[in-house]
């Protein structure tokens, strides 16, 4: 027997790097709503960035149309103890003034019971047409996972970039065209020693203009 939690994402925050004086600004003014075990910071803008966790001090460094994934759990140590980014954290970033935006996402730990593990096996791979976005929210995923997963990937081969969500409303993430979203929730599990997944029945959303090309969705389960 082991024990096992489900994953949830924050609300997608976002600053506009026009705004940008030179000095740290926050991206998300109230903070992380929970303790993070994964976050990733999307530069989508024209202008290198530098990152701050305390609003003053140079802690990270990221280029124009890069993207800063910290995979906290899985790096743990010692090893078996947890590791998260807290609740209440503001992350800063500072530049020249640019084109485009900074988005911060973030995923958490919230639901604990026991299980018993499997080998691993994949669902069907699930995708959707560019040329149906119309700026709205569209299911990716239309019946859910089928099976709670410990590792799901999302694969943006449209022509631009588009937002997700994982209720169908609230801005999640961001994936720019032609780039993987890879989301190890076991290797970021909080408590250690549970199994960190996506519950079964889980829908991802997509939403961008018009676009040629599609949207995948790969995930893998006990």
């Amino acid at each position: 027997m082991s024990k096992k939690n489900y994953i949830q994402a924050v609300e997608l925050t976002s600053i506009d790097s026009g705004t940008f004086t030179g000095a740290y600004q926050s991206i998300n003014d109230d903070g992380l709503p929970h303790d993070c075990s994964i976050i990733r910071i999307i530069n989508n803008c024209n202008k290198d960035i530098t990152i701050s966790y305390d609003g003053s001090t140079n802690h990270d460094f990221l280029q124009d149309g890069e993207v800063l994934q910290i995979s906290l759990q899985a790096n743990a140590s010692p090893s078996g103890f947890v590791s998260a980014l807290k609740k209440g954290q503001v992350v800063y970033v500072k530049g020249a003034a640019g084109t485009g935006y900074i988005y911060l996402a973030g995923y958490y730990n919230w639901l604990w019971i026991i299980m018993v593990q499997n080998s691993v096996k994949s669902v069907i791979t699930t995708s959707i047409n560019g040329l149906t976005f119309d700026g709205t929210y569209k299911v990716l995923n239309s019946d859910g996972l089928p099976n709670p997963c410990f590792y799901i990937t999302i694969h943006n081969r449209a022509k631009n970039d588009v937002f997700i969500s994982y209720d169908g409303i609230t801005d999640h993430d961001f994936l720019k065209h032609g780039t993987w979203l890879h989301l190890p929730f076991q290797g970021n599990s909080s408590p250690p020693g549970f199994v960190s997944k996506f519950k079964k029945g889980q829908k991802v959303y997509i939403k961008g203009p018009l676009s040629i090309g599609y949207v995948y969705l790969i995930g893998y389960y006990n």
